[in-house]
């Protein structure tokens, strides 16, 4: 992967930063449906590597709806990352607080809320792998914002770039 698509915002600025600081590209846009297309037409295009959107929690999951759906109907490898409310917020009227997974499940091959920092790395390889292999298609990946904040640190960095590289898939679907 050499291009993120997204729009930057609380709590994802940390992960656009430590992007940022890889020989990744990430390219902002205005609003989560145009990046959520421009994501999936990069996915489209690239085959063996997923397009990589990030958003913002609540209202940007919605928004990126759009293209993942695109994604999901057209069967183009796709990776979704975005950020919830922290984890002790949850249920409680946190920022922004969405059941994110019940709302993209349906359109997903898969849909996963990361739950501890070190797991993270696991989950963006499996992540791909589902998104590239048989029926390719669009995975979504939830990250509450005391997670996130506590992996864009130097060692996300250094990961970032080697953990979305194409290597031989896990497992085939």
């Amino acid at each position: 992967v050499s291009v993120c698509y997204g729009l930057i915002g609380v709590p994802v600025t940390a992960l656009v930063n430590a992007i940022q600081n890889t020989n990744i590209r990430f390219i902002a846009f205005h609003n989560e449906q145009t990046a959520s297309y421009a994501a999936s037409m990069s996915g489209y295009l690239n085959g063996s590597n997923p397009g990589i959107l990030i958003t913002v929690g609540g209202p940007g999951v919605i928004h990126a709806l759009a293209g993942f759906t695109n994604a999901w109907i057209n069967c183009v490898p796709l990776i979704m990352i975005s950020s919830s409310c922290p984890t002790d917020h949850t249920a409680l009227g946190g920022f922004q607080e969405l059941d994110a997974l019940s709302a993209v499940r349906q359109y997903a091959k898969a849909c996963f809320r990361v739950t501890a920092t070190t797991n993270i790395a696991s989950l963006l390889r499996v992540s791909r792998d589902m998104a590239t292999s048989g029926r390719p298609g669009p995975v979504f990946i939830d990250v509450p914002a005391d997670i996130l904040l506590g992996t864009c640190n130097h060692t996300m960095q250094a990961h970032l770039a080697d953990v979305m590289t194409p290597e031989p898939p896990i497992y085939s679907m």
